[in-house]
């Protein structure tokens, strides 16, 4: 995560421990790009692009500063 946001890179992942640390950051006050979680049962590989996709053109990076997206939309 802390690498992601050196490069200005929002982070799409499955894994758990990703919401774990975007939530201690946010407690902690330490920011970081941006969250983007979609769980592996809920995960439809189509869908999840096409929200991903959705995402990458309404938003700006500093839309997803400090925040956790949760997919499918």
């Amino acid at each position: 995560m802390t690498r992601a946001s050196q490069l200005g890179r929002v982070l799409h992942s499955y894994d758990r421990d990703m919401l774990v640390e975007a939530s201690l950051r946010q407690y902690n006050g330490i920011q970081f790009s941006g969250v983007i979680y979609c769980h592996e049962i809920d995960a439809v590989v189509g869908k999840a692009i096409d929200d991903l996709e959705l995402l990458c053109k309404v938003l700006d990076p500093a839309d997803v500063q400090d925040l956790v997206y949760y997919l499918p939309l």
